[in-house]
C-alpha cells in the first residue's frame, strides 16, 4: 500500500473539476433498463421511471465529491439538489447518446489517463502525482494496481482505502462521461454553418439604419384606476399568454416557527464541562492529539502562527506554557486554548502598534495648525503613555480604531501606506513619534516587538439546547398548534406566543430547498408537497433547531395555471393590455397623418422624432427599449406609416422618412473573422436551445418529496 499511502488524501481533489463544463456530472451505469412501479419511483424521464435507490447512489458519489464536510442541513440540501441536477441531466443526455451513437472505447478512456495529452481532469485530480507533486503517466498503472487489491465488500479493509477506490472509479465515469458530452457538443457545432451570404446580410443588417417619426401614447398617460378591466379581458389575456403560465406542480407555505435557542443554564452547562478537561488537557503529552478528540470542531489547525494571528483571548498568555487558556466564548460556542509550541521566525518580525490619526480642518485645510496640533498631541502621550488610550478615544479620526484606544494590533504591514509601515520598522519599542500619509499625521507607539511564532491547540464546545429546553419550546409550539387546529386564525393565535415568527413562502416548487427563516427547512417543503391547500400539520415539523407549524396556502399541480390563481399576479399586465387596446382604437380613427392622428387623439398624445435605429439593437432615441417599434420599422418601406402596434411603454403610430444604407461593403479580410465569430455564437445557441429542448420534451414528473428528498 505504499503508492496508495501517498495519494489516498487526494481523494477530496477529484471536486475541482465538477462543473467546469456543461457535461461535467458524475455518471454510474448503474442501472440500464429502469423498472419498478411508482411506489419506488423517484421520477420519470422520458416516460421512464427512475428508481430511488438510483437517486440515492448519485446522492453517495456527489456527497464523496463534494470537497467539504456535511455539517450543516443547508449543505446536505446543496448536495442533494446537485445530486437531483445530475441525475437528470445524465439521463436525458444518456438517451441522446445512445440515438447518436456516441461512445467510449476503453482504448480511448485510457488515452485520457495515460496518452500524449491526458484530460485535464486526470491531471488536475492529484491521482497520479509523482514524489515531487508532478502528474507523472508512468505511476498510472500502479495507482489502478492498487485500486484492483482494494475489495470494497471486505470489512477489513480501511474506510479511507474505500472512499479512495471510490474516488478513483468516480473519476473514470466522470472523464467518460465528459469525453461523451464533447462529442456530442461536437457534433451540434459542426452542424452550425455559416455562408458568405449570412455573414455579409447579418453585416448590412449591423451596418443599416433608418429615421422614423412617431406619434405615442404612453402607458402612463392614463390612470390605472381609470381602467375597467373584466373577466373577459383576464380570459382573452391568458388566452394569449398562456405558454408563460405552464407550471411544474407547486405549493405556497404560510408557517408558524418556534426557534429552539440555547438556555442560559445550556450555556453554563457547555462552559463548565470544558472547565472539567483544562488540568487533563494541560498534562496531556500530546495536546494536539487530545484537542481534536475533544473538540466538536471538524478541523485542527497544528501550524505555528504570528502573534496577528493567534486568537485574541490567546495573547496575553503567549508566553505561558504551563496553564490553559478559558474558557472564551466565540462565535462557535466556548474554546480552551494550550499554547504548546514557541519558536523563532527569522524570516519576519511583527510590530504591535497604536495609533491616533489627525487631518486637517476640511474647509480650511490648515497645515500649520495641523503640524502644532500633531506635536502638542505627541508630546502629551510621551509625557503619560497611560493616556494613549483616552487621546485616541477624543482626538483620533480613526473610527475603526479610536474605540479600542488606537490599537493596529500585531502588524507586519498596514493599510496607510510604506511611510508609515518603515517609520514602524525603524523605531524603538515605546518611542512616539508622528508620521505623515495620504490619510492625515499619525503620532504612533511600537508597544512591543516580536519574531516568535506560536503553535495553539484549541478544544471547540458548540452550544446547543438542551433537551429540557427543547421541551420547553415545544409546549409552547403545541399549545400554539392546538389553537390553530381548534380554528383559530395563526396570525391572530401569534399574539399570545412572542416568541414565534409567522412567514408566508412564495410559490415554490420542489427543487426548492430553503424557506426563509428556517435552516435545513426540507422537512417542511416535503410536508406541504404531500398535502391540499388549506391543509395544517397535524403533527409539528422539525427542521433544523426550530419546531414548525405550517398551512398550505396555495397547491397547484402539474400544468398550466388557471386564471384564478394568476389573477391578482397578472393584473398589471391585462390594464395594461386594455390600456394598449383602447389607446390603438381610438388612434386608427385618425387617419394617416401623424400631425393629425395626434390632434385626433388628443391630450396624451405626443410626436417626435428618432434617428438612427439598428436591427442589431432594440433600443430607439428618446423611448427606450422599443423592440416591436423596430422591428415594425425595417419591415416597412419609406414613407408608408404604421397601424397603432403596442410597444413596451406605449403605443406607437409609426412613419419610416429614411433607411440609410451601408456606406460601404464589408471589408474581405473581415469575412473570416466575422463567419467564425457567427458561427461561434450560432453554435452556442444551438446547445443551450437542444438543453432546454431536451428538458421540456423529457416532461419530468418529479416525487421526490414522497421520499422526503
Amino acid at each position: 500500500m505504499s503508492a496508495l499511502s501517498k495519494i489516498r488524501e487526494n481523494v477530496g481533489l477529484v471536486i475541482i473539476v465538477i462543473a467546469v463544463s456543461l457535461f461535467a456530472f458524475i455518471f454510474v451505469d448503474l442501472i440500464r433498463n429502469f423498472g419498478g412501479g411508482p411506489d419506488n419511483s423517484v421520477a420519470v424521464i422520458n416516460g421512464k421511471s427512475v428508481p430511488y435507490d438510483y437517486l440515492q447512489e448519485k446522492l453517495a458519489i456527489t456527497e464523496r465529491t463534494s470537497g467539504g464536510q456535511m455539517d450543516s442541513p443547508d449543505q446536505r440540501d446543496q448536495v442533494r439538489q446537485q445530486a437531483w441536477e445530475s441525475t437528470v441531466r445524465e439521463l436525458i443526455y444518456q438517451n441522446e447518446w445512445e440515438k447518436a451513437g456516441i461512445s467510449l472505447t476503453e482504448d480511448e478512456l485510457n488515452m485520457m489517463f495515460r496518452g500524449q495529452i491526458p484530460h485535464q481532469y486526470v491531471i488536475r485530480s492529484g491521482y497520479f502525482n509523482d514524489s515531487l507533486g508532478q502528474y507523472n503517466p508512468a505511476v498510472v498503472d500502479a495507482v489502478f494496481n492498487q485500486a484492483d487489491q482494494i475489495n470494497l465488500d471486505d470489512p477489513s479493509v480501511p474506510d479511507q482505502y474505500k472512499l479512495w477506490k471510490r474516488g478513483l472509479l468516480d473519476l473514470r465515469a466522470l472523464i467518460s462521461l465528459d469525453r461523451k458530452g464533447s462529442k456530442w457538443q461536437s457534433m451540434i457545432k459542426n452542424a452550425m454553418l455559416v455562408s458568405d451570404n449570412e455573414v455579409t446580410r447579418n453585416y448590412n443588417e449591423e451596418q443599416r439604419s433608418a429615421n422614423i417619426s412617431y406619434v405615442f401614447v404612453p402607458y402612463s398617460s392614463i390612470n390605472d384606476s381609470a381602467v375597467k378591466v373584466s373577466d373577459a379581458d383576464f380570459s382573452t389575456y391568458y388566452s394569449k399568454n398562456k405558454a408563460r403560465f405552464k407550471r411544474d406542480t407547486e405549493v405556497k407555505i404560510k408557517y408558524t416557527y418556534f426557534n429552539v435557542l440555547p438556555s442560559a443554564s445550556d450555556s453554563a452547562m457547555v462552559r463548565e464541562n470544558l472547565l472539567k478537561l483544562k488540568a487533563d488537557f494541560l498534562a496531556e503529552p500530546k495536546a494536539f492529539e487530545y484537542a481534536f478528540s475533544n473538540t466538536d470542531a471538524a478541523t485542527m489547525d497544528t501550524s505555528s502562527k504570528p502573534l496577528g494571528e493567534l486568537p485574541a483571548a490567546v495573547l496575553p498568555y503567549v508566553g505561558r506554557m504551563d496553564t490553559v487558556i478559558g474558557p472564551s466564548l466565540t462565535p462557535e460556542g466556548y474554546v480552551i486554548y494550550r499554547v504548546v509550541k514557541m519558536e523563532e521566525d527569522s524570516a519576519s518580525v511583527l510590530s504591535k502598534v497604536r495609533h491616533i490619526l489627525l487631518t486637517a480642518d476640511p474647509v480650511t485645510n490648515d497645515t500649520v495648525a495641523l503640524a502644532t496640533k500633531a506635536k502638542e498631541v505627541r508630546n502629551k502621550v510621551q509625557a503619560d503613555s497611560a493616556s494613549f488610550a483616552l487621546t485616541a478615544a477624543t482626538e483620533s479620526k480613526d473610527q475603526l480604531t479610536s474605540g479600542s484606544g488606537g490599537s493596529l494590533g500585531w502588524i507586519s504591514t498596514s493599510n496607510y501606506g510604506p511611510e508609515f509601515d518603515k517609520a514602524v520598522r525603524d523605531a524603538g519599542v515605546g518611542s512616539v513619534f508622528t508620521v505623515k500619509t495620504a490619510s492625515g499625521t499619525h503620532v504612533v507607539q511600537v508597544t512591543d516587538r516580536s519574531r516568535k511564532r506560536y503553535a495553539v491547540a484549541s478544544i471547540t464546545r458548540f452550544v446547543a439546547p438542551s433537551s429540557e429546553t427543547s421541551e420547553v419550546v415545544y409546549k409552547r409550539a403545541s399549545a400554539y398548534q392546538g389553537e390553530v387546529l381548534g380554528g383559530a386564525d395563526m396570525d391572530a393565535a401569534l399574539a399570545n406566543y412572542p416568541e414565534a415568527q409567522t412567514r408566508v413562502s412564495p410559490v415554490i416548487t420542489q427543487s426548492v430547498y430553503s424557506l426563509f427563516g428556517l435552516v435545513g427547512a426540507r422537512p417542511v417543503i416535503v410536508w406541504a408537497f404531500g398535502e391540499e391547500a388549506g391543509t395544517v400539520s397535524k403533527t409539528i415539523l422539525e427542521p433544523e433547531r426550530a419546531f414548525v407549524i405550517a398551512r398550505v396556502e396555495y397547491s397547484g399541480k402539474k400544468g398550466y395555471k388557471s386564471v384564478e390563481d394568476i389573477k391578482e399576479e397578472i393584473r398589471p399586465e391585462v390594464i395594461r393590455y386594455v390600456k394598449a387596446r383602447d389607446i390603438k382604437q381610438k388612434l386608427a380613427a385618425g387617419g394617416a397623418d401623424l400631425a393629425a392622428i395626434a390632434s385626433a387623439y388628443g391630450p396624451g398624445a405626443a410626436q417626435g422624432v428618432a434617428a438612427d435605429l439598428r436591427f442589431s439593437n432594440s433600443t430607439v432615441q428618446n423611448l427606450g427599449d422599443e423592440p416591436k417599434v423596430v422591428g415594425r420599422a425595417f419591415g416597412m418601406k419609406p414613407g408608408e406609416v404604421s397601424k397603432p402596434l403596442a410597444g413596451s411603454n406605449g403605443v406607437y403610430v409609426i412613419k419610416l422618412d429614411a433607411v440609410n444604407e451601408p456606406a460601404s461593403p464589408m471589408a474581405p479580410e473581415f469575412m473570416g473573422i466575422m463567419k467564425q465569430t457567427q458561427r461561434q455564437t450560432k453554435a452556442n445557441a444551438a446547445l443551450q436551445a437542444s438543453f432546454q429542448g431536451l428538458i421540456d420534451a423529457a416532461d419530468i414528473e418529479d416525487y421526490r418529496a414522497k421520499f422526503e428528498f
